[in-house]
């Protein structure tokens, strides 16, 4: 018998990382849930000690929307804080444990998230961070590579937490000059 897969949801506490912790579980993964409110370091340190097959940023946190000249240096550090160094520094904690099971790294995000386009809707407290995120997952996809695969994918809303998001995020695979962003069944999407 084939060992268990073993998937953490970080961001387990929102509906996206628990509708993907049922998902993983009714498949037969055994899925560890890693909370990214409060403090995730207890947490994350009890998981660094067993390889981890596949490690998932389903955090579907929505800022309040706010004209940027409205907001403090505080909101921005929280921002920046939730969305782009919390999983950096959880992903970096537990790389030794995705590199022994040759993980897979999966951020997800909004496909409304990137700072391509004018935002008149004033997501200034997320969007910015979240871009952020994006460029750190594409350069550790190209730094971690080939031991681990960094995939980016980009859920719309509301999100499509379904079998067709658990197949791209088992085949898609993580070029080493840099993964994608990819939408939930693996087709590209712009930056």
């Amino acid at each position: 018998m084939a060992p268990r897969l073993h998937v953490v949801i970080a961001g387990s506490e929102t509906a996206t990382g628990a509708a993907l912790a049922d998902l993983y579980r009714n498949s037969g993964a055994q899925v560890s849930r890693l909370p990214l409110d409060g403090d995730s370091e207890p947490a994350t340190a009890d998981l660094a000690d067993r390889p981890i097959d596949i490690l998932i940023f389903a955090d579907d946190f929505r800022a309040p929307r706010r004209r940027a000249a409205e907001l403090q240096r505080t909101e921005f550090e929280a921002g920046l804080q939730r969305l782009a160094f919390k999983p950096f520094h959880i992903a970096n904690i537990l790389r030794p444990a995705l590199v022994a099971a040759h993980g897979k790294l999966v951020l997800l995000t909004r496909s409304d998230a990137g700072m391509t386009i004018p935002d008149r809707a004033g997501t200034y407290l997320e969007r910015p961070f979240r871009a952020a995120a994006h460029a750190l997952w594409r350069c550790l996809s190209v730094e971690w590579h080939p031991e681990i695969t960094c995939l980016t994918i980009a859920l719309d809303t509301p999100p499509g937490i379904d079998a067709g998001l658990l197949a791209t995020i088992a085949t898609a695979p993580s070029p080493p000059e840099g993964s994608p962003l990819l939408d939930r069944v693996g087709k590209v999407l712009p930056w």
